[in-house]
């Protein structure tokens, strides 16, 4: 058994049960950062895909039902981070990545040192915090070759299309809206 899976078996069992039971706003508040919302939800949350946890081959769940049910797939984790960092007052964005057969979903995000990336598959650094605030293409290029390699294109998803997710009104299946960026 490697180390991060011994880290993350014993946290599950010390904090699984407890953390589980904290609220939206209580999490907002004690894991607003990068790094304690990716703890969080290593810890609470279980990854299980749309065929298998809604019977779809796509679904974009919203961040309080992927916090209800505590299991999604890439997106969900992604959007959950999102919401709980831009209500924490910290810069956020999810960035889908694509190759020919598939695709991943990160939410990416800075803190005062640098940009990283935050998934079901754990926190990776991307690069020192860019100079000029905001989301570049640039930025977004790196995180793509970080985390998925042969990628062949990725794009923000639109901020606006998140909160109308995050609102819980959408009575139709979920459709982000892309800016598509190439290698």
């Amino acid at each position: 058994m490697t180390w991060k899976r011994f880290r993350r078996t014993g946290l599950r069992l010390l904090f699984r049960r407890s953390w589980s039971q904290l609220s939206m706003e209580q999490i907002v508040r004690r894991f607003g950062t990068p790094r304690d919302i990716d703890l969080f939800m290593q810890v609470c949350f279980d990854y299980v895909r749309d065929a298998e946890h809604h019977g779809l081959s796509d679904h974009w769940q919203d961040p309080h039902h992927t916090l209800e049910a505590k299991r999604g797939d890439c997106e969900d984790w992604a959007v959950f981070a999102w919401y709980v960092l831009e209500r924490a007052g910290a810069e956020a964005r999810v960035l889908c990545m694509f190759t020919e057969d598939d695709g991943h979903a990160v939410c990416l995000a800075l803190d005062e040192e640098h940009a990283m990336t935050i998934c079901n598959d754990g926190i990776r650094k991307v690069q020192r915090r860019p100079r000029r605030t905001g989301f570049s293409e640039v930025l977004a290029t790196r995180a793509a070759e970080r985390v998925f390699r042969n990628w062949t294109a990725c794009s923000y998803v639109h901020d606006e299309a998140l909160v109308e997710l995050a609102s819980g009104c959408i009575e139709r299946p979920f459709d982000p809206r892309y800016s598509w960026i190439t290698p």
